[in-house]
């Protein structure tokens, strides 16, 4: 890719090309000329933007406060000295005779400082080249930032848009690159692994794809999903956990419950999309601590066949300004690419307890669950929702309607605390029918799943 190359004339594109390239060339083309990219993956961004600022006719150039301003080749661009000043950047912007296409790459840190200069002239470029009437000489500022908190002053001015994580076709190519550099073949796997993939940055997937060539001689989609679960761990937005193994089987009583996991179990199914069934949003499980409510999540996951992701709101509270909003929304953009998998969110009422009354947080929790509320209403992916919660009346009305149902989860009756205790007792090995089970069910009452399962492992301690 050569700078200064002058692309064919666009094509007009086909109304269903939704991909994020294309919103930029649409952008490009209705003149904005401040354009903010929210990611974390520069590199693969820049290569996106550039290619496709170069097929809509743009020269392309590129700055950072270590190296300046280059052109695509890498060749120096002169401007001004200092060169890694921002603002002598947009002077030169001002003067430039051709259409280009500004990859600013440190203007977020650099205006997050407040320098009122700086953000004056940034305000002021982007107000004035909305002026310029040349189509020949259009000038566009593009900002490639982790968070999508525009400062205040620039709102105005710039457009946002949320670039998302490599889709199916994307790491299907990365695949083939990695293999080709390897001079290997695709194996009759190549669909396990691109699913194990997904929710993958783009850097991240290619070392999945070559850290398993390197360990197995080719491509293996449990070591990609071993690596995965690593990076989202890593990242500390998402914790990934093993569902329960037993699926529904592990879930002593709850017999209303199970039987309508059961039933949405089938709306994942491709026969369940042909039929025209809506996606479902999820269950709310509320009632007192140490009843099932987060086994019941580990155990759906496992029923339904899908990854368990675990989403911690209270831990994605940030310190900066657009910090906590940004984290859940990188969350979210991390389960949307895995497309199917079960969200679990354990005690939803004191993650937002935030967001209702004076709490101190500056509204970061009530920013959070606005950001989660629109999320949840918007999203048609088949990605089910669990949220457990022990007191009900700290939710907010809008945030239970946004479940398909809400289950009351209660201390477990006679019949269902036997039925407890004999699922503990075959965890550890045991015969169930050897033990006076109804007799220790009658003896006690108000006791949680969990207070039972703790029983069975006291008796055990006081047996051995």
């Amino acid at each position: 890719m050569t700078a200064g190359v002058a692309a064919p004339a666009p094509s007009p594109a086909p109304p269903n090309k939704k991909t994020p390239e294309w919103r930029f060339r649409y952008l490009l083309r209705a003149g904005h000329t401040l354009i903010w990219i929210v990611t974390n993956e520069e590199r693969r961004v820049e290569r996106a933007i550039a290619a496709a600022s170069v097929r809509e006719g743009y020269d392309v150039r590129l700055w950072d406060c270590a190296t300046g301003c280059v052109d695509l080749e890498g060749k120096e661009v002169p401007i001004p000295e200092p060169a890694n000043n921002a603002q002598c950047v947009v002077e030169q912007i001002r003067k430039r005779e051709k259409s280009a296409v500004w990859i600013m790459r440190d203007l977020p840190d650099l205006l997050a400082l407040g320098d009122p200069m700086l953000v004056r002239s940034v305000k002021s470029i982007a107000r004035d080249l909305q002026d310029e009437m040349d189509r020949n000489k259009l000038q566009t500022v593009v900002v490639v930032s982790p968070s999508s908190e525009v400062p205040l002053s620039l709102r105005g001015s710039a457009v946002v848009l949320d670039w998302p994580l490599p889709d199916r076709p994307e790491i299907s190519k990365i695949l083939t690159d990695v293999l080709s550099a390897s001079k290997l073949k695709a194996n009759g796997n190549v669909q396990e692994c691109i699913d194990a993939a997904a929710g993958l940055a783009a850097d991240d997937i290619a070392n999945a794809f070559a850290l398993s060539i390197v360990q197995h001689g080719h491509v293996e989609a449990a070591e990609v999903s071993a690596a995965k679960r690593q990076i989202i761990d890593r990242d500390k937005l998402l914790t990934w956990h093993d569902p329960d193994p037993r699926g529904m089987d592990g879930i002593g009583g709850l017999a209303l419950l199970k039987a309508w996991l059961a039933e949405r179990r089938l709306a994942f199914t491709p026969d369940a999309r042909a039929y025209g069934l809506p996606p479902v949003k999820g269950v709310l499980l509320v009632g007192p601590s140490g009843t099932g409510k987060s086994l019941t999540a580990k155990c759906a996951a496992a029923a339904f066949g899908l990854p368990l992701l675990r989403l911690d709101l209270g831990a994605m509270k940030g310190s900066l300004m657009g910090q906590s909003e940004g984290n859940i929304r990188r969350a979210l953009k991390t389960a949307e690419a895995i497309t199917s998998c079960v969200l679990w969110v354990d005690e939803l009422e004191k993650a937002i307890a935030g967001s209702r009354g004076p709490s101190g947080d500056s509204g970061v929790s009530a920013d959070q669950l606005a950001t989660l509320l629109t999320w949840r209403q918007e999203c048609d992916l088949p990605i089910f929702f669990v949220a457990t919660c022990n007191d009900p009346l700290a939710l907010p009305p809008e945030l239970i309607s946004r479940f398909d149902e809400t289950f009351f989860v209660d201390l477990p009756t006679v019949s269902e605390r036997h039925e407890i205790l004999a699922k503990c007792l075959a965890v550890f090995g045991r015969n169930p029918a050897k033990y006076a089970l109804p007799l220790v069910a009658a003896n006690t009452e108000l006791f949680s799943g969990r207070e039972l399962e703790k029983l069975v492992k006291a008796a055990l301690f006081r047996a051995f």
